[in-house]
């Protein structure tokens, strides 16, 4: 044993109350692979929420907006953001794409105003393959 380092993260509120936790971990000498944190199942390395945390931000983020569900929990909306996407990244998996010989690509617009988004698809099985903002090129 090396040393041991205390990491805050916060936890599910209790009655409208922030929680944040301060976990005392030990840093561990190893001799093939240097010093290691200890591995906790119910946090994942690097986060600042607990994983219980972490899932109910994603199932609150399938039926609210990104902006009230860390209004709700009292974080940024980055961080949510990130919680969400690294939820649907394991819940989705990677896109697979055996078997797509076609792709169609279109442009449309958000709203009323000047922001697109573009759309990649396979057009025989109408599946979605890709979407990100922004217009394609104009020539």
């Amino acid at each position: 044993m090396l040393d041991r380092v205390e990491r805050r993260v916060r936890d599910l509120p209790m009655f409208e109350v922030p929680v944040e936790l301060i976990i005392p971990q030990l840093r561990l000498s190893c001799r093939v692979c240097g010093p290691k944190l200890e591995r906790l199942d119910w946090l994942v390395p690097y986060a600042r929420v607990i994983t219980r945390m972490a899932t109910s931000i994603a199932g609150l983020c399938k039926v609210m907006s990104l902006r009230h569900v860390a209004q709700f929990y009292r974080l940024s909306w980055t961080a949510v953001k990130r919680i969400d996407l690294r939820h649907l990244e394991r819940e989705l998996g990677a896109i697979d794409l055996n078997g797509v010989t076609v792709i169609a690509m279109d442009e449309f617009a958000i709203q009323k105003g000047h922001r697109y988004a573009t759309v990649v698809v396979e057009p025989s099985s109408k599946r979605v393959l890709w979407v990100g903002r922004g217009a394609l090129a104009r020539g």
